[in-house]
């Protein structure tokens, strides 16, 4: 069987294209090549070949790794409310600038693929999720800072040891509450208790236990702020300093 080398390939020595020849020589300089073994001749196109192939298949193990990484730090930091300004610049910061490349890796190979009409996804399993990863990491950020569902989680499952904080009347001194590390437990004169579990410069982050029958929590002492509803009789809650 006659092989013939790649339309683009060129002689090592002189340059001189060996497209369409059936000799295994050169005719310009005498060089000999085989058709069969890339590294005997030069393929200008070699290169993009090999960059288009690798856009052609889904972020490699490691990205996702890192990405995946990210996404559960993120959810981590997103759980608690209030705003801690040093996890905020430890974790969000360079999480946000990490997703923007990865969002531009992906649009690439989805472009790279679209462009080179590559039709659905490739037949492996491994394949497929390997493409379905950096979306789904992607949906659950963004749903997170949309919505604090990882907030509502969390608190659900310390729901118990918060409860169990109220009718201990545990002392202001820090300590772990569930899964939750409070710094502070401020008792107002109406009954609301107000769990510190997060800091910024101005406010203090945290849970306000609601009794029944108070309709403005906190009333009379500093200045406390309830948001959306966690559990019965549990607000996401901000006090000022």
């Amino acid at each position: 069987m006659t092989h013939t080398p790649p339309d683009e390939a060129r002689c090592l020595d002189c340059n001189y294209s060996l497209r369409g020849l059936e000799s295994s020589i050169c005719p310009e300089c005498g060089r000999s090549f085989d058709p069969r073994d890339p590294r005997t001749y030069r393929d200008p196109t070699r290169a993009a070949k090999r960059l288009l192939e690798y856009f052609r298949k889904p972020p490699p193990p490691i990205l996702r790794l890192m990405t995946v990484a990210v996404t559960i730090a993120a959810l981590a930091e997103r759980s608690g409310p209030g705003l801690n300004m040093g996890v905020f610049c430890m974790v969000w910061i360079p999480a946000a600038l990490f997703l923007m490349v990865v969002v531009a890796e992906f649009i690439g190979r989805v472009i790279v693929v679209l462009a080179t009409h590559r039709q659905g996804l490739p037949r492996k399993l491994t394949g497929r999720l390997g493409w379905l990863i950096t979306p789904a990491c992607l949906l659950l950020i963004a749903s997170a800072v949309l919505y604090p569902w990882p907030t509502l989680v969390r608190f659900q499952l310390s729901r118990k040891a918060f409860e169990d904080a109220i009718i201990t009347s545990i002392p202001p001194s820090g300590r772990r509450v569930g899964l939750y590390w409070v710094a502070r437990v401020n008792k107002y004169a109406d009954g609301c208790v107000f769990f510190e579990t997060a800091t910024d410069f101005f406010d203090s982050g945290g849970f306000v236990y609601v009794p029944p029958n108070v309709q403005t929590p906190g009333s009379g002492e500093g200045e406390l702020t309830t948001y959306a509803p966690v559990s019965h009789r549990w607000r996401i809650a901000e006090e000022s300093w």
